[in-house]
């Protein structure tokens, strides 16, 4: 019993120092158009296992069982289960299960009710469709959903999304090298195909991106540590893969 207490107290403090964070991250945003702190939102959730989303965590199937929002599981891995963090991170925003205060100042943080927590949700599956677009269609459902329950339209999305990655792409890159280098180079050099990329996806900007990569690695090795940093911090994977062909 005292053990249980001991643990809830520990947790409840954690998240009140990721609360505490994450408003300061907040302030110094001013309002601007950011995407969600995907890891905040599921270390809220206890839904972090090895450091990795865990889909058998009590809380996702407490959101399934509250209703599979409009199939939303199926949109990758193994249908009937919220087997990916966005999948879940979607269920659960439209879903409203009940969690205690502490983690509900949080997630409304990084997700509000009404048009901005909705503008966040599809700014997720935007980068998402982004670093794959193998599986672009699969997202475009999800956006799809999203859209309609938020009542959002297209261009709204697009419009955040665009800032939002654009202030991602510049805050990693800024907190990495700003020290070093005018805040115009980082933009032009580093942060600028990166952004052009996850704006327009396609294979002529992955060309762009992974050219400009190749240039920073035989001029500015420090840059182009760089470079590969912001990716990093983006999505890894989709980093790998970049630095593989630059």
């Amino acid at each position: 019993m005292q053990t249980n207490l001991k643990n809830r107290i520990i947790f409840i403090a954690a998240l009140i120092l990721a609360l505490a964070a994450s408003r300061t991250a907040a302030l110094i945003a001013e309002e601007k158009e950011r995407l969600a702190d995907i890891n905040l939102i599921l270390t809220a959730y206890g839904c972090i296992k090895n450091g990795k989303y865990d889909y058998g965590a009590y809380v996702v199937t407490k959101v399934s069982l509250l209703g599979n929002i409009d199939d939303i599981s199926q949109i990758e891995g193994m249908r009937d289960l919220l087997d990916t963090q966005e999948e879940f991170i979607t269920a659960s925003y439209y879903s409203h299960a009940n969690v205690i205060e502490e983690v509900r100042e949080i997630l409304e943080t990084e997700l509000p009710p009404g048009k901005i927590g909705g503008l966040r949700l599809a700014s997720m599956w935007m980068k998402k469709s982004a670093e794959d677009r193998n599986n672009q269609g699969k997202y475009k459902t999800a956006i799809t959903i999203i859209k309609e329950r938020s009542k959002l339209s297209d261009s709204e999305i697009k419009n955040y999304f665009d800032k939002a990655i654009e202030h991602e792409g510049n805050r990693i890159a800024e907190g990495n090298l700003g020290a070093r280098y005018p805040q115009k180079s980082i933009h032009d050099e580093l942060t600028a195909p990166i952004v052009i990329y996850y704006r327009e996806p396609n294979k002529k900007n992955e060309d762009n991106l992974i050219r400009a990569g190749a240039l920073l690695f035989a001029e500015n090795k420090t840059k182009a540590d760089g470079f590969i940093h912001t990716l990093v911090r983006l999505n890894d994977g989709f980093a790998v893969k970049i630095k593989c062909n630059s």
